[in-house]
């Protein structure tokens, strides 16, 4: 075909296999002296046979010989022909001959027989995944960036286009573009393409001629043909099968001129497709539209066909809009798709809101529409237009003043929000409008300016910045210095910091260098090491796990004198072999288990290390190593049960192992090693006749289960069988087999394996007709009515339920509340089948698929009207719900159900608002149950507001130990008149910890019991435990000492020096039951020199009787301390004591 690549081809086809390409120019060999001609033909091709293996590229092949098929050619030329089909068939040097054609009929057939010519390939016009690869090949370079819908259209508007075509209408856009002296748009294309006339336009007769040609010869196709070749689709356009001629019609690249045959066909479902087909031609199109009612070939459906189809006249459709009796989904599509103003004007005067609501969506709208829009009395139009990528700014500053906060905040969030409306947003009094604004990401989505004035917004807002990856470096800098601890923090964790933010952070709190050392975006070596010799155990542990520190660094880290530093830095990556090396011989068990953990190729020789190690947990995590050598896994064998037991279920263990734990191992090894689907046949061969049922049992459901295995296991008792039953690895045989078991146990588990086929779960269903009765009188679980088989009471609720068994229990056992029970609560069920479901009598039925998480929109929203409230409340689940359902559901009368909406945490701000409200106290107080490190969304601030002014002291109480609570209410709370909210708020312990500055608020608060609460929080700031240690009440200090323990060891080394010294030697004893025996805090040589040589007697008892139960091991002076002024026999004991201590 013309402009579709032929030439191309052989020049591929020399870049492909890498040779040299020869053109053999016929014309250029004619001389005008007898036998000339025939001289520079042997030249020719004695030249490429000499420089063989080549390929030899002769274009225009039948343009060289004409005549020759007819018998009209010259005698020069006939004999040029006779010795080129000579050559072709003896030559001797490796010369690949490509030639190309446009009439191949018009080429004699000696020449394309085979053993010339092996294959006779036709180059036609590119399909789509063509037309994209050369969009994309002849756009490369030119910087346009297309999105995916934009490349789609782009292929589609280029259909019946050759290669050529393609390329003359880029280089036309390139062209207009240059122009202008601007860069490509997407817009130059689509008019380039647009005007461009295709080749299968101006040669349509021709085209036609060589695609029937292509079908009648059988040529092979040049490309990879994805569904049926033009060729094909016209042979079956005349098919009397209609369902041949359906898939033609619906064929994306279907020839205009077969779409307008098909058009006419007798079969509705035919002309369907047509109009159906994306590339349906306008004039097609048009011809549908133009039929008007009365005459016979008028179709209403196939109307409203033609006029949402995206080729559609829009102008003509404008013109005729009353007459084209438009239902409300045809003008929604048209609304969201069309750019005519004339219809776009009617479209925004109809009443109906969801083609208001579609065509505020719209992309494409003018300033005019826009604005009409902008001023709709319905707030979720205004809320749709506020989201439209194609929001002009005039109307972006008018939705700026809207008076609906979500429509603010959906502006907020729009991407390319002029500079000036994000100015203009920078005021708002809605807190979430301005958080949205500082969460903006994206390159250029968050000017600097914008920025610099958020930096002075609250702590919120502050807090969003900081965390947002685009925020630049002068806002980084204003951000690093925040009094507020957090925003510090956030920052610290930035991806792009700035090296001047970066020595700020270098030089803050422990907590922001602990954010900082986590950081895996930044590299300084200097800093790094600055950050290795921190005093905060932390900023160690979180730098030895970050894998961008440097190996010097992490050598030091090995070195470190607190074993959590040592096992933060075994889970890193990017150790080198001798720092791993240091830490499997670390003092501390966990670190040596951290690295074989995080490590999975160690060499043998430290895997036998490791396997003698003095610690059974450790050598059992070894035991789980994926590439445990021979040698290893025998030494292993010899070790603990338990360690046996973890190389048991280890995939990678070789036969021998396998055998020699069966031989050996106790029930609990030989069941570990049942359930290993890594076990070879000869072992489970071996597990099968086991004596204990457990093994078998176990074995029964591995998931590699060899045949003979299981056809023993088959005989086995019914534990084994049910095992085997709902092993979800089995083939559909094996299932079979399992359905003639004599137990109804196996085949009731049979019916729940969500695996067995459709025809397996129709044999295992048993007939049964529920008794009849009334209406209003069902067969209920509570009655004593027959029940239905046990096992369709299974089947029911398998998740893989076929439709035809969910229609025939519905349809024959509708009567029968347990069946419909267990229907109801299955996901899979068919939109149908509920909505059948959906209108039973007994309440249960219809409460358990209110609950189904499959449950289809449709039903929902009959279900939301239902009656009983337990039904309405059963449909809250925690996942966004329908706006419509959940509106319902807020105004809801039963406050049953209000209150099992409020527990719902995705619920929309309106909606949180009108709950945060209701006069029913439990609906409030469902609005803040949550757990103290849900990642669900938060409550919105100005919920949150709502509840802190709430009359009622428990409300109050519960917002004060929310999760999530908003710092600005946290200062807030924190003056509260009840004593008891600010207890509840000192103790707060969630995914927002308490600022700074509430907990110095706290610390000062005059009331004992709030400051003995504010010591139990585990997320104390340094400083404030500090103070804290020195709080005049001595209940204070010693709850401070109380609160902390080994898993939470929350008390900093300041505070522990401080209550070392404390004048009460209560404090001081019970800091040294803190800091002395078998699970002592962390906490530093000073600190215990100071314990260990307190000269009241009490604290040296106190850390006597700790050591009598164990302890860490002690340096020598404090071990001196401790045997100083003591009598004898308490020096001999304490002697042995450490001496124990040290051997542990």
């Amino acid at each position: 075909m013309p402009g579709c690549g032929k030439s191309l081809t052989a020049k591929a086809a020399a870049g492909l296999f890498q040779l040299p390409l020869l053109r053999l120019d016929i014309g250029s060999l004619l001389g005008k002296y007898v036998g000339e001609s025939e001289h520079n033909m042997r030249r020719a091709l004695t030249m490429a046979e000499s420089v063989s293996p080549c390929i030899l590229w002769i274009d225009e092949l039948e343009k060289a010989f004409v005549g020759m098929n007819s018998g009209g050619g010259s005698e020069v030329s006939s004999r040029l022909f006779g010795y080129f089909l000579t050559w072709m068939q003896e030559k001797t040097g490796a010369v690949f001959v490509i030639a190309t054609a446009n009439n191949i009929t018009a080429l004699p057939p000696e020449l394309l027989r085979k053993g010339r010519f092996d294959e006779v390939f036709y180059v036609g016009f590119p399909n789509a995944a063509e037309r994209a690869a050369i969009l994309d090949i002849h756009l490369k370079g030119d910087g346009l960036q297309l999105s995916s819908d934009q490349r789609i259209k782009l292929v589609a508007q280029c259909r019946d286009y050759a290669g050529a075509d393609i390329q003359n209408a880029i280089n036309e856009a390139r062209e207009s573009a240059f122009l202008d002296h601007r860069e490509l748009k997407l817009e130059d294309l689509e008019a380039a393409i647009a005007a461009t006339v295709p080749l299968r336009e101006t040669l349509r007769e021709q085209v036609g001629k060589y695609e029937e040609l292509f079908e009648k010869l059988k040529l092979k196709a040049a490309s990879t043909c994805e569904g049926l070749s033009v060729a094909q689709m016209i042979k079956l356009a005349d098919d009397p099968n209609a369902i041949r001629r359906e898939t033609v019609a619906s064929n994306p690249d279907c020839p205009d001129d077969l779409l307008e045959k098909l058009a006419g066909d007798a079969v509705l479902a035919i002309r369907t497709a047509v109009y159906r087909n994306p590339n349906c031609p306008e004039r097609l199109l048009t011809l549908r539209i133009n039929i008007e009612a009365g005459r016979p070939d008028y179709d209403l459906g196939l109307l409203h066909l033609a006029c949402i189809h995206p080729l559609a006249p829009h102008d003509l459709l404008a013109s005729q809009f009353s007459r084209l009796k438009f239902e409300s989904e045809h003008k929604q599509a048209l609304a969201q798709n069309s750019t005519h103003p004339l219809l776009l004007e009617q479209l925004v005067v109809e009443e109906d809101v969801l083609v208001r609501q579609a065509l505020a969506h719209n992309k494409g709208l003018g300033i005019d529409i826009q604005r009409v829009l902008s001023k709709d009395a319905q707030a979720q139009i205004r809320l749709a237009l506020a989201g439209n990528s194609g929001l002009l700014a005039e109307v972006q500053a008018l939705l700026a003043r809207d008076e609906d906060f979500d429509v603010r905040e959906a502006l907020a969030r729009l991407p390319g929000l002029a500079e000036v409306v994000q100015v203009a947003l920078l005021s708002d009094d809605d807190l979430d409008v301005r958080l949205a604004l500082a969460n903006r990401v994206g390159e250029g989505q968050l000017p600097e300016t914008v920025q610099l004035q958020l930096v002075k917004d609250c702590v919120e807002v502050r807090l969003a910045l900081a965390a947002n990856p685009t925020t630049a470096g002068a806002a980084q800098l204003l951000l690093a210095q925040d009094a507020y601890l957090q925003v510090r923090i956030a920052l610290a964790e930035h991806p792009a910091l700035g090296a001047a933010t970066l020595q700020y952070l270098a030089q803050d709190s422990d907590a922001v260098q602990r954010a900082l050392a986590a950081n895996r975006h930044w590299n300084s070596p200097h800093l790094q090491r600055a950050l290795a010799h921190s005093a905060a155990r932390d900023v160690r542990a979180a730098l030895a796990g970050n894998p961008q520190v440097a190996t010097d660094v992490l050598a030091l880290l090995a070195e470190d004198a607190d074993p959590a530093v040592r096992e933060a830095l075994a889970s890193n990556d990017s150790l080198v072999a001798p720092i791993i090396e240091t830490l499997l011989n670390d003092a501390q068990a966990d670190v040596r288990a951290a690295v074989i953990l995080w490590h999975t190729r160690l060499p043998e020789a430290q895997q036998l290390h490791i396997a003698r190690d003095s610690e059974a947990s450790v050598r059992g995590r070894m035991a789980t190593f994926v590439s445990l050598t021979d040698a290893v896994q025998a030494l292993l064998l010899d070790d603990v049960a338990d360690v046996q037991e973890e190389l048991a279920g280890n995939r990678y263990i070789n036969i021998s192992t396998q055998h020699q734990l069966f031989a050996k191992g106790t029930v609990e090894i030989r069941r570990a090693l049942a359930q290993n689907p890594e076990i070879d046949g000869s072992t489970q061969a071996m597990l099968a006749d086991d004596m204990a049922v457990a093994v078998r049992s176990g074995l029964a459901s591995n998931t590699a289960l060899v045949a003979p295995v299981f056809d023993k296991l088959l005989k086995d008792v019914q534990e084994v069988q049910v095992q085997l039953a709902s092993n979800t690895s089995l083939g559909e045989a094996q299932y079979g087999q399992l359905l003639k078991s004599r137990f109804d146990e196996v085949r009731e588990a049979l019916a729940g394996n969500p695996h067995i086929s459709e025809a397996l779960m129709a044999a295992l269903s048993q007939p049964w007709t529920p008794p009849a009765q009334g209406r209003h009188h069902p067969i209920s679980k509570y009655t004593a009515q027959p029940k239905p088989p046990a096992v369709n009471l299974v089947l029911a609720g398998n998740s893989k339920l076929c439709e035809a068994l969910q229609g025939e229990y519905v349809s024959q056992c509708f009567a029968c509340v347990p069946l419909m029970e267990a229907l109801a609560r299955n996901p899979a069920l068919d939109e149908t089948v509920q909505m059948r479901i959906a209108g039973h009598d007994e309440m249960y039925v219809r409460e358990f698929l209110a609950a189904n998480p499959g449950l289809a929109l449709n039903v929902a929203r009959k279900l939301v009207k239902d009656s009983t409230a337990t039904v309405r409340a059963a449909l809250v689940r925690n996942q966004a719900l329908d706006r419509d359902i959940e509106q319902r559901l807020a105004a809801d009368t039963t406050a049953r159900v209000r209150r099992a909406l409020a527990v719902n945490q995705r619920l929309s701000k309106r909606t949180q608002l009108l709950l945060a409200v209701d006069p029913e106290k439990d609906v409030r107080t469902a609005l803040l149950q949550r757990e103290p490190y849900d990642r669900a969304p938060a409550l919105r601030h100005l919920v949150q507001a709502r509840l802190a002014t709430d009359k009622d002291l428990d409300i109050r109480k519960l917002l004060a130990a929310y999760p999530r609570l908003s710092p600005s209410l946290q200062r807030q709370l924190a003056s509260d008149e009840s004593i008891t909210v600010r207890k509840a708020l000192a103790q707060h312990n969630g995914s927002s910890s308490l600022s700074e500055e509430v907990q110095l608020r706290l610390l000062n608060d005059p009331e004992t019991s709030v400051r003995l609460a504010l010591v139990t929080n585990r997320q104390l700031l340094p400083q404030v435990q500090l103070m804290l240690a020195r709080d005049s009440n001595i209940k204070v200090r010693l709850a401070l000492i109380d609160s902390s323990y080994q898993w939470h060891p929350h008390l900093s080394l300041d505070a522990q020096m401080h209550l070392a010294n404390d004048p009460e030697p209560e404090v001081r004893v019970a800091l040294a039951d803190k800091l002395f025996g078998m699970y002592a805090l962390p906490s530093a040589e000073p600190i215990l020199l100071a314990l260990a040589g307190d000269k009241e007697p009490s604290v040296k008892q106190a850390i006597v009787d700790c050591l009598t139960f164990g302890g860490i091991r002690y340096s020598e002076a404090v071990k001196t301390l401790l045997l100083n002024d003591v009598d004898e026999d308490t020096r001999e004991m304490l002697e042995d004591l450490l001496e124990s201590s040290v051997e542990d």
